[in-house]
């Protein structure tokens, strides 16, 4: 299993055992509809979920990772027009607006929503790394 560690945080793929201890905030009504899915009804529900996270195998938040492990040249991420606390995160990570679209989700009763995309090169993220 891949794993990126720094001195506060690792980040793994998801288990199937992580399923106890994540329903209890995917069941919430306060996070599930800002990231794009309905608040989960059973543990067997978030199980689902993590199968679906496993089988897609292409979710990550460490950008180091992208640029500098993989050597991609640009990174692409979104967030829901609704979603303002991630608008915050990607802005404060050097990314810039590139584009909008509409999506269906399908976890989320099948309604169609505002996806905001942004990009950021690898040229940006070694400038931001580069002492000043």
């Amino acid at each position: 299993m891949i794993q990126l560690e720094t001195e506060r945080l690792r980040l793994r793929a998801f288990l199937l055992d992580d399923a106890e201890m994540m329903y209890p905030y995917a069941k919430d009504d306060r996070v599930g509809p800002s990231a794009g899915w309905a608040p989960h009804q059973s543990l067997e529900e978030t199980r689902d979920v993590i199968r679906m996270f496993q089988a897609d195998q292409d979710v990550w938040a460490m950008l180091r990772h992208g640029f500098i492990d993989l050597g991609l040249e640009r990174i692409w991420c979104g967030h829901f027009d609704f979603n303002a606390q991630s608008r915050r995160v990607v802005e404060k990570c050097g990314f810039t607006y590139s584009f909008t679209t509409t999506q269906q989700l399908t976890r989320l009763d099948g309604r169609t929503v505002t996806s905001l995309v942004y990009v950021i090169t690898r040229e940006t993220y070694m400038n931001r790394l580069a002492p000043q």
